[in-house]
């Protein structure tokens, strides 16, 4: 798309008058009012999915370690429940993704005061996309690891051996034969029955280096006591490649999901009657105006995922205060932002 295809497209919107919108006063009272009341009451029922959520967390961990303590057949797990149902947005969100994080194999940067152990294995981010990585053995492995891993899962480059992607999700798989519903969809393996995605993750040791860049950089939100309480969520790397990697079957993305959900599950009710301003506007009404602008279906021009992103960057970066009193002008600002967005990325 050229600059002069751009600058029709933008003249063309007939949505950007809403966001140039001035209501009478009284009017963005009554909308700002009944966004936040409804926030509000929501609140109790994002609780509860909260609690629901956690409640199958606990028992497919469990399962797990019982099945594995017995000698079944079971991929020994953790498992959190991420993105919107896991963060308590249930009535928002269409399936359950289900992170679950490997018991038996864990990832770490390479750090000098880090001696790796023989289920460890090495974070590599050169020659990747960024928030990716590849994952190889190191010599407290090495040769173990050679033994037991089939050919076909490994990749020999130089004096390195990098473990495939798809190694971990195929062990999950084989482990629980018993669930044949599942299919293998991209990273996950989807379960159309109760319209579950689980995904395959492996523990990063020492997130810490990998969280220093957000911490350090200056915020309006969230606030300390929160950041102070996210150094304790680990994050992880799951088994999935960027788009236009040159190793698919190599790369692995690096996930923050537990420490987003932790976020999200801890916004005001009145920054969540923003989101739902801010999703109902885009997904209802803005895809339907730029759908004839992409060469896509109008579904794929914004995820949720996307969406919730540019929602939490400004709520760091921007001065907006998110009182009672300026819900559906925040909103509006919001939808503009992600204008920009989307059509600078395309």
């Amino acid at each position: 798309m050229d600059d002069s295809e751009l600058d029709r497209i933008l003249k063309s919107w007939d949505f950007r008058s809403l966001l140039n919108l001035k209501l009478d006063e009284h009017l963005y009272g009554i909308i700002n009012e009944l966004l936040c009341n409804y926030s509000k009451e929501y609140t109790s029922i994002r609780k509860l999915n909260e609690a629901i959520q956690d409640t199958f967390n606990a028992f497919n961990s469990k399962l797990a370690e019982s099945a594995v303590d017995m000698g079944l057949g079971y991929f020994d797990a953790t498992y959190s429940s991420v993105g919107s149902r896991g963060e308590g947005l249930g009535l928002l969100a269409n399936d359950t993704d289900l992170l679950c994080v490997s018991n038996r194999t864990k990832v770490c940067l390479p750090m000098p005061d880090f001696d790796p152990d023989i289920n460890t294995l090495i974070m590599e981010m050169d020659h990747c996309h960024q928030g990716y990585c590849k994952l190889k053995l190191h010599r407290n492995n090495l040769f173990d690891a050679v033994d037991n891993l089939p050919r076909s899962e490994i990749v020999r480059k130089h004096r390195n051996i990098y473990v495939k992607n798809t190694h971990f999700v195929g062990r999950f798989h084989d482990k629980n034969v018993a669930f044949h519903g599942w299919y293998w969809e991209g990273p996950a393996l989807k379960d159309y029955d109760t319209k579950q995605d689980w995904v395959i993750a492996l523990q990063c040791m020492n997130s810490s280096h990998l969280y220093k860049a957000y911490f350090q950089r200056t915020r309006r939100w969230p606030n300390v006591d929160m950041t102070e309480h996210m150094k304790n969520i680990p994050c992880s790397v799951v088994c999935a490649h960027h788009a236009s990697s040159d190793a698919p079957l190599e790369e692995y993305r690096i996930s923050f999901a537990r420490a987003e959900k932790y976020i999200m599950r801890n916004v005001s009710h009145v920054q969540m009657a923003c989101y739902f301003t801010l999703k109902e506007v885009v997904k209802n009404h803005v895809e339907d105006i730029l759908s004839d602008d992409f060469d896509e279906d109008e579904n794929d021009i914004f995820k949720t995922y996307y969406i919730k992103t540019v929602f939490l960057w400004c709520s760091e970066r921007t001065n907006l205060k998110f009182g009672r009193t300026t819900i559906f002008s925040d909103a509006q600002f919001y939808v503009y932002l992600i204008f920009s967005s989307v059509m600078n990325c395309k």
